[in-house]
């Protein structure tokens, strides 16, 4: 399976490793042990879900309907800070400022209960949940409460525990850093130490809280959840579990039907579906996970199931048995140690630690088993590592020729160090390009227009250290058109100035454009390594963003953008007001009139600046610009656009197409020079009027050098009503008018030199 942001181990023979002369005994504790596989039902539960009672877009009686019609069996309304009691309920006003509050009627209730229409299949309705969002949200069940201002996440798991309720911790990567991170990034915020003992002190003091959500809302919130999950279960088993859910947080009726739980039990009811929860007799499937199953995986069919699991405490084996499954991966301690129905702890001695879990992959999405506890053995090994190294293959990368990435360890001293007791995660910027599987291999998923660099990123963590190397290659596609495609390959190339104080910030993981809440600040971008000639023609160019936090944008935005005046423009610093110290040409283009950016993660043509073309053509008709140099822009002004930055993988990108002039002079066969003018100047209409061959015949000149467009004419409105070109040759200067509506253009002025 390739991965985008692959989490995976550099195994080489680990799969084989030999079993030692006197084999471990080892205990296994399996949280499904009392499942009677071929007598108790597979129930499907959706346990996160909002309506018009907080910020959901359809009535509680719509929702409950919606997941009847779709064929769930349990389903929690978990409001945010509003406790939903019965699905009949009678108590609440008509609507409230998002809609109706419209419930059930008591027989209707009943019919679900009943299975009307589904042959008998009833839905359990789970009273008194409620998400806890004063706080890091928390999921209660069974816990008549609602968490005032003030709440703490441990306060609210208490005060669950002391009403006799449950709780599950909701999307932790939104408050660890990882929620949108599928990469190195997602690796390092779920593995820091003060974080992962928040959460390791939470479930080791109260029992109630039952588990963790390890995907949440298609795994928008979640990238990097199943990291943290890992580090967790790596302190607090085999003596206490943590067990994984997975959850669509579907705010409306479109979003219910990715992300669910399969519970195991005897029958339909509220006590089993309690036992099932606090035991740990289900198992989480999704239609997607980013790090386990790629940026660009379309699900086809149904997502893994599991009919059986056998551990065989003898042979120190855990089996597993499912259908719609390809590949069954085993993880210990977050590493991938082995592949495979069965799993013998003995032939991965020194890689097993505290447990092992299972994944099942399949055409159709992904399921995550509980983990089981193991006794015995001596544990993963340690590894210390001084550096790495990550090389590559070749520089580039085809469709048809991929490239191996290899990751290599040292020690302090700087001998070799074996990575198969370590984790090592690959990403790739932009990360939609290409995808890295397992064992290195890079292939090309998402072939761009035009030959582009990409980067590839290993980070390894061991021994609590972080460690990243990182290679960039060509992905080539046989381009001709000089058209450019330039991502942002740093995180030192994207960066936010605040506009009160000129504080730096070059490592968020998304950008605010311009304004963060009450705080004006300015953004920069550099594009480096831009493979534009001197004395091109910029016909068109734009950077294209990808939407983070669209919940963020508002109505009034009006944006500048600007240019910096450099011939090769330096990389951004922290030093203070470094983006707004710089020199930038004093006529930016405007970007106004955008519409609200609604879908995370769209990258559209809503998502595109103006024509920036203007621009680019000042700095390529410097003196001192040469292919391979860098640009920068500024962009300031009021309202917001949140974008992903480089450290979310979806960085900005700069598109340019461009041709070269013909040559002039050109020496006609009698020897009389002739002159070629021939460049191109945009309309803001969008037209391209072309001074050509045959007008600069006719203005007898002689030598051309130089064209370049001047600053645009305004009238009194500030709308752009003409453009100005000016013309140089050896001997004479033109200036040429062109209409901005009719797109006329005429010489107004010709001058000797």
């Amino acid at each position: 399976m390739l991965m985008s942001a692959a989490l995976a181990v550099v195994l080489g023979a680990a799969a084989a490793t030999p079993a030692l002369a006197a084999e471990t005994d080892y205990a296994i504790d399996n949280p499904y042990a009392d499942v009677q596989w071929s007598d108790w039902a597979q129930y499907t539960s959706a346990l996160h879900n909002h309506s018009y009672e907080s910020d959901g877009g359809n009535t509680a009686a719509e929702r409950f309907e919606d997941a009847y019609a779709k064929g769930f069996d349990i389903f929690a309304l978990t409001d945010h800070n509003f406790t939903s009691t019965t699905w009949d309920r009678t108590d609440r006003p008509e609507s409230n400022d998002r809609g109706k509050l419209e419930y059930l009627t008591t027989d209707r209730l009943e019919e679900m209960k009943a299975g009307a229409g589904r042959d008998g299949q009833g839905m359990l309705p789970i009273s008194y949940a409620n998400e806890q969002s004063r706080s890091n949200h928390l999921l209660t069940f069974w816990a008549d409460f609602n968490n005032a201002s003030g709440a703490t996440l441990e306060g609210n798991i208490a005060q669950a525990e002391e009403l006799g309720g449950v709780s599950v911790v909701a999307h932790p990567g939104r408050y660890t850093g990882g929620a949108r991170q599928t990469g190195a990034q997602g690796l390092i915020a779920s593995s820091q130490p003060e974080t992962v003992q928040k959460y390791v002190d939470l479930f080791t003091k109260y029992d109630s809280a039952v588990g963790m959500e390890i995907i949440n809302k298609k795994d928008g919130d979640s990238a990097s959840d199943r990291i943290l999950w890992d580090n967790v279960l790596t302190q607090t088993m085999p003596e206490r579990p943590v067990w994984a859910q997975s959850n669509d947080d579907a705010h409306s009726n479109g979003a219910l039907g990715f992300s669910y739980n399969v519970h195991l039990m005897p029958e339909l009811s509220e006590g089993a579906f309690r036992d099932s929860l606090e035991a740990g007799t289900y198992y989480a499937s999704a239609k997607v996970s980013y790090r386990e199953l790629g940026n660009g995986f379309v699900s086809q069919g149904s997502t893994p199931t599991i009919t059986d699991i056998t551990v065989d405490d003898d042979a120190d084996t855990v089996s597993i048995t499912g259908v719609d499954t390809d590949t069954v991966r085993w993880i210990s301690e977050g590493a991938v140690i082995a592949k495979g129905a069965t799993i013998d702890l003995d032939d991965h001695e020194g890689m097993v630690g505290s447990y092992v879990r299972a994944e099942l992959v399949g055409p159709g999405g992904i399921s995550f088993t509980q983990p089981f506890g193991v006794h015995g053995g001596p544990g993963r090994e340690v590894v210390e590592v001084g550096g790495i190294e990550l090389t590559a293959s070749g520089p580039t990368v085809t469709a048809d020729q991929p490239v191996r990435v290899t990751t290599t360890a040292t020690d302090a001293q700087g001998a070799p160090v074996d990575l198969s007791g370590a984790v090592v995660a690959y990403d790739t910027v932009p990360s939609d390009i290409v995808e890295v599987a397992d064992d290195g291999t890079v292939t090309v998923v998402d072939p761009p227009p035009a030959n582009m660099a990409v980067k590839v990123r290993a980070t390894v963590i061991a021994a609590g250290q972080v460690h990243t190397d990182d290679v960039t290659l060509t992905v080539d596609v046989g381009s001709t058109d000089n058209l450019v495609i330039a991502p942002v390959l740093t995180g030192d190339d994207d960066v936010e100035e605040y506009v009160s104080g000129g504080r730096m910030y070059l490592d968020s993981s998304d950008l605010e454009i311009v304004q963060e809440g009450s705080t004006q600040q300015a953004v920069g971008l550099r594009f480096a390594d831009l493979p534009i000639p001197a004395g091109a023609r910029i016909d068109e160019a734009y950077v294209q963003f990808t939407v983070d936090e669209p919940e963020a944008s508002t109505e009034d935005f009006a944006v500048d953008i600007h240019v910096e005046d450099a011939d090769d423009a330096a990389p951004f610093t922290t030093e203070t007001a470094n983006l707004t110290s710089r020199t930038f040409g004093e006529q930016p283009v405007r970007w106004e009139d955008v519409p609200l950016w609604t879908v995370d993660r769209e990258a559209g043509p809503d998502q595109r600046t103006p024509d920036l073309g203007v621009l680019l053509q000042r700095v390529v008709d410097r003196d001192g610009w040469a292919a391979g140099n860098a640009m920068a822009f500024k962009l300031t002004g009021e309202g917001n656009r949140s974008a992903d930055a480089f450290e979310s993988n979806a960085g900005p990108v700069l598109h340019v197409r461009w041709t070269m002039p013909e040559e002039a002079p050109v020496e006609d066969p009698e020897g009389e020079r002739e002159a070629v003018i021939d460049f191109r100047v945009k309309t803001n209409e969008g037209r391209f009027i072309d001074i050509t061959e045959a007008q600069a015949a006719a203005l007898e000149a002689v030598n051309y050098s130089t064209g370049r467009v001047a600053d645009a004419v305004r009238d009194f409105q500030g709308r752009e009503k003409s453009y100005v070109i000016t013309v140089e040759t050896a001997t004479k200067k033109y200036v040429v008018t062109v209409d901005a509506e009719t797109a006329d253009a005429e010489i107004t002025d010709i001058t000797e030199l």
